[in-house]
């Protein structure tokens, strides 16, 4: 009899314990709704996918994509996931929307194994569709090409554009042992995109 007050205690504790890991957990689901702005981070680099108004190493009509520090009052660093197979940028350099794009090109500069991403005007091009693949870590995802020849989105310290800046490109997909690049997390910053344009078309 005398140890029922022990166990009282120790059933209550695993309790507390029980509900504290239940109210901390992070949720499975790697995926977020579409129809929202988000900056896309780099599982390997903690540095978020972002763009500007230069012509990419992909060539004429494309603009550079590239790894940078995250700060969310970057206009070009937020990029609205539509409807599961596009991502457009915020910023509407020009005017026009850009969308998150591929081909199977060695891009100029780039290493063995690495194809072209890039940002161009919005299309229908099939360069232009995304496949996002929940990996088995909570809120990491593998943005896939659906060009059909199965590259993801990835990037690379080395040959970096500047200092801090890093490639973007995509890389033949590996199932057996995903590297850390290939890994991307949504990040849905509570400010929110910043005022700014000509910005917000998608």
């Amino acid at each position: 009899m005398k140890r029922l007050p022990q166990l009282r205690r120790f059933l209550s504790a695993a309790l507390v314990v029980t509900a504290v890991l239940s109210a901390t957990a992070t949720p499975a689901a790697a995926e977020p709704p579409a129809g929202r702005y988000y900056m896309l981070v780099n599982d390997s680099y903690e540095k978020c996918l972002s763009m500007n108004n230069e012509e990419s190493p992909s060539g004429a009509g494309t603009k550079r994509v590239y790894l940078a520090n995250c700060n969310a009052n970057t206009p070009a660093q937020w990029w609205y996931y539509a409807y599961r197979d596009n991502f457009r940028n915020y910023q509407n350099f020009g005017g026009e929307v850009w969308e998150l794009s591929n081909n199977s090109t060695r891009p100029a500069g780039g290493g063995a194994g690495t194809f072209g991403a890039y940002a161009a005007v919005w299309s229908v091009d099939p360069g232009h569709d995304w496949t996002v693949i929940d990996y088995t870590e909570p809120y990491k995802v593998r943005i896939t090409s659906r060009l059909g020849n199965g590259h993801v989105l990835s990037a690379t310290h080395n040959d970096p554009y500047s200092t801090g800046i890093y490639r973007v490109y995509t890389a033949e997909r590996n199932d057996d042992s995903v590297p850390p690049a290939h890994l991307w997390r949504y990040w849905e910053h509570p400010s929110g995109p910043p005022a700014c344009s000509p910005c917000g078309r998608h």
